[in-house]
Order: structure tokens, then C-alpha cells, then sequence
């Protein structure tokens, strides 16, 4: 299912793809991610992203468009990319999912 879900949706992130797959018991996930850059082009914002505790992973469509106003209020240091992505992951590690979403400002 994997290969064939992945390239349906193809067309809409011609900027890169990326997988994970967890194992959670005696279950199976897995994740797949089209990008479509608009921030940071490089690969450092490939999808899915993971938290540096490896706790979180993350893959994200959408904007936050405060993600700049987030990086001072929460402090945020050390960046490896110029994305929302980045950030929203960071922010949401730090405060947790309820928080972060209250001080995201997007779509």
C-alpha cells in the first residue's frame, strides 16, 4: 500500500518525499510525506521531521505564519532549518500539542 499511496499523491509535492515507520507493539505504522517548499528549500526541511529527543515526529501541510514571532517567544535556538515545520515541532516538544496549537497563528 505504501509505494502506490505515495506516488498517488506525488503530484502534490514535487519538492521532495519522505517515510517513516514506527513499530508500536505489535503494530505496524508508517508515514509518507509529499513536500511542497515554500520556506526553506534545502533539504533540511524534508518530511517527516523528528523531535531531537526522537520522541516526535512530525509531518505538516499547512503555514504558520507566526513561526518567526514563536522562534523569540519560545527562544528557540539552534534551528537546522528555516521552517514552520521546525518550529512547530520544537514548540510543540517544549509546551506540549494543547499550548503550542493556542500560539500557532495559520492553516
Amino acid at each position: 500500500m505504501y509505494p502506490e499511496g505515495s506516488r498517488a499523491t506525488a503530484a502534490s509535492g514535487p519538492d521532495g518525499s519522505g517515510v517513516h515507520f514506527e513499530r508500536i507493539g505489535d503494530s505496524h505504522i508508517g508515514f509518507a510525506h509529499q513536500r511542497l517548499a515554500l520556506l526553506d528549500l534545502s533539504d533540511r526541511g524534508l518530511q517527516p521531521m523528528h523531535s531531537e529527543s526522537g520522541k516526535l515526529t512530525i509531518l505538516f501541510n499547512g503555514e504558520i505564519y507566526n513561526y518567526r514571532e514563536l522562534i523569540a517567544q519560545f527562544g528557540l535556538n539552534n534551528l537546522q532549518s528555516d521552517t514552520d515545520t521546525e518550529v512547530a515541532l520544537k514548540v510543540i516538544e517544549r509546551v506540549g500539542i494543547d499550548e503550542a496549537c493556542r500560539a500557532f497563528n495559520g492553516m
